[in-house]
């Protein structure tokens, strides 16, 4: 993995305006994250968030889109660290757990995906968008982890389908969601307990 370069500061300064409005989207909902408000999260003028953004639809949609690839790089770090030692059903029940455990992140993907079913077309397409970029690099994920698995690109559905829906179970309070027994099925490797 190569190392990252430094941001400009053009891109820090983005940076700095989307975890704003992540940290605001997160603690008081969509709603609340109006331009005014980010830009005083950011600690800069409202002139100032205009410059770089110049509608809060494309703030949104850097949010989701840095949303989308901490996902990803969440994915591709937990294979890259486990493959060797744990099996593909373990690294999928290691990332349904993350997933479930990290409230910021499912209040974050919820809120955008409210946002987009409310009425906001350009977000919405943004967001298929995304995901169909999400299910390409499970696809590819999936090749590395199960080499020679029947239909990678089914299993990449049925994975980020189970990942919204174990984060929908999640924020509705419903800890007990069976992890294992997904992970197993969706491999179709039998966990220890069960073998």
């Amino acid at each position: 993995m190569k190392p990252e370069e430094p941001l400009s500061k053009h891109e820090r300064k983005k940076k700095t305006i989307v975890e704003a409005a992540i940290a605001l989207i997160v603690a008081h909902g969509m709603e609340s994250a109006s331009l005014a408000n980010i830009a005083r999260e950011a600690g800069i003028s409202k002139g100032t968030l205009h410059y770089y953004y110049t509608s809060k639809e494309d703030l949104i949609f850097d949010v989701a889109q840095q949303h989308v690839e901490d996902i990803t790089a969440h994915i591709f770090s937990l294979i890259d660290k486990t493959t060797e030692r744990h099996s593909a059903r373990e690294i999928l029940r290691l990332l349904f757990d993350a997933h479930r455990r990290s409230r910021f992140r499912i209040q974050l993907h919820l809120g955008l995906v409210e946002q987009a079913m409310s009425g906001n077309e350009n977000l919405k397409r943004r967001l298929i968008e995304k995901y169909r970029e999400w299910k390409s690099l499970v696809v590819e994920g999936l090749t590395r982890l199960i080499p020679g698995h029947e239909d990678p690109e089914m299993m990449a559905h049925l994975i980020i389908a189970a990942v919204d829906g174990i984060n929908i179970q999640s924020v509705l309070g419903m800890d007990d969601v069976p992890i294992e027994p997904i992970a197993s099925y969706l491999t179709g490797e039998r966990s220890g307990k069960n073998a």
